[in-house]
């Protein structure tokens, strides 16, 4: 019932990077708006 740690560690690292992507989609599409042209742009959306 409980799972094994393993599980719980991937799930967590997946909140994780959800909540990044979030962020970077939040900050992308308004406070780095005016900065993120051209290849700033490339390399932000990459990250």
């Amino acid at each position: 019932m409980h799972g094994n740690p393993a599980d719980a560690r991937r799930r967590w690292f997946g909140v994780f990077f959800l909540i990044i992507a979030v962020g970077m989609l939040v900050w992308g599409q308004t406070f780095l708006k005016p900065y993120l042209e051209g290849l700033g742009f490339i390399v932000y959306w990459l990250a």
